[in-house]
């Protein structure tokens, strides 16, 4: 009787480890996976719109289906880093004394998302 029990208690040892052995190889290859994925879509460290020339021409992509050519008579185009939202400001200029609008847009310097367009 003493052989039963110890055969039983070997099962579930073995049980136990197998599930385990199972746990630790699916979590090593979840791991991984994750890991690349991470590595795939993690932004660079100066974020996908490091500087006022490449917000320009995101913003010049943005609004030229919206606004048209128009958008060119506003040139010269400025881009601000704003710290406190970690946008660009994208703006364009007026001649002097001239009256009216110009664009702007403002765009996420992290992932290039836009924030906000309007004239």
């Amino acid at each position: 009787m003493f052989v039963v029990k110890n055969l039983k208690i070997q099962k579930k040892t073995v049980i136990i480890s197998i599930v385990v052995v199972v746990v630790v190889i699916v979590g090593i290859i979840g791991g991984a996976a994750l890991n690349r994925f991470y590595r795939w879509h993690r932004a660079p460290p100066e974020g996908f719109v490091p500087d006022e020339k490449t917000a320009i021409r995101i913003a010049e992509a943005i609004w030229l289906p919206i606004y048209g050519e128009s958008i060119y008579d506003k040139q010269p185009f400025v881009a601000c880093y704003d710290r406190r939202t970690g946008s660009w400001k994208v703006t364009g200029t007026l001649p002097e004394n001239v009256l009216g609008s110009v664009p702007e847009a403002h765009i996420r310097r992290i992932d290039g998302k836009v924030v906000l367009v309007r004239h």
